[in-house]
């Protein structure tokens, strides 16, 4: 039979983590009601901010001005901003996220292209120092602390367009979790070069009897727009990884929670029977003793 003591160890040890569990539930919980609302407030926002940049875009070229946001076809490097969390005891949703971005590496490596990495959040930049260090651009943590900051997200595309100045590059992408639920996340890739998307969308293109004009016109319009844009996107990336992030630390913590419940009652039992066994024993020990005299 086990040790009882061992027994009363593991059992008191696995109630400690039990509590932790529970609390960083309600925790997670407690944030994720006002992550939700503050993500799902900002996508119209998103939305609209984008469909007004691309009709724009059909009045006006980039402006040379802007260089940072001008793809160079020809260049073999390729730019990936991971949106990740800066704390684990979340779930899968990090590796989720890794494993999207790890096809699309291998997708461009096959093409003959150079990637290059942005992080955001500490399990971002830790990936990407054990796998391919020499990648790494630039890191930026606890821009989600408390909460996700517009102010945060600024700072970000700063030194994104500094990036990019620097180096031209043909793409670049921005990856992130999608809230869903708080038992759903999906990984999300954006294209930030070009941002705006496609000319040809044909739900803007489709009337063609509507003219608009534009004051200051569409290029001085566009000079604005863009940077706007590219602070937008990252800005609402960031509410929905951090909401995503909570709804996937209360699913985690509470399937853990559970699991610390089933495994305090299995070993509950199985010390309860060498407590019996070891009272048997005495017993059988004191009889026999009684017995030989």
């Amino acid at each position: 039979m086990a040790n009882l003591k061992v027994l009363r160890t593991r059992i008191k040890s696995t109630q400690s983590t039990k509590r932790i569990t529970s609390a960083m539930k309600m925790v997670a919980a407690a944030k994720l009601r006002r992550a939700q609302d503050e993500a799902e407030k900002a996508r119209p926002y998103f939305d609209r901010m984008s469909a007004m940049l691309e009709q724009v875009r059909l009045s006006a070229s980039i402006p040379s001005s802007l260089s940072a946001f001008h793809a160079d076809e020809n260049s073999p490097h390729i730019l990936m901003i991971l949106i990740t969390s800066d704390r684990g005891l979340c779930g899968p949703l990090n590796s989720s996220l890794f494993k999207a971005t790890q096809l699309a590496e291998n997708q461009w490596r096959n093409q003959g292209k150079e990637i290059s990495y942005i992080t955001v959040g500490r399990k971002g930049s830790d990936y990407i120092r054990r796998n391919n260090p020499d990648a790494l651009v630039a890191s930026h943590h606890n821009l989600n602390v408390p909460t996700p900051r517009y102010e945060g997200a600024q700072t970000l595309a700063e030194n994104i367009l500094k990036t990019l100045e620097e180096k031209k590059y043909s793409r670049c992408f921005l990856y992130y979790n999608r809230f869903v639920s708080a038992i759903q996340q999906q990984v999300e890739e954006v294209s930030l070069l070009p941002l705006g998307g496609k000319n040809s969308d044909e739900n803007l293109t489709k009337d063609h009897n509507v003219v608009i004009e534009y004051e200051p016109n569409a290029e001085d319009l566009l000079k604005v727009l863009l940077p706007k844009a590219l602070e937008t996107t990252l800005y609402t990336s960031l509410l929905e990884s951090f909401a995503s992030e909570q709804g996937a630390r209360m699913t985690a913590m509470d399937s853990a929670n559970r699991n610390a419940g089933d495994m305090i009652d299995k070993l509950t039992i199985t010390y309860n029977r060498s407590r019996q066994a070891n009272i048997t024993n005495e017993l059988i020990e004191v009889i026999s003793g009684a017995a030989a005299v």
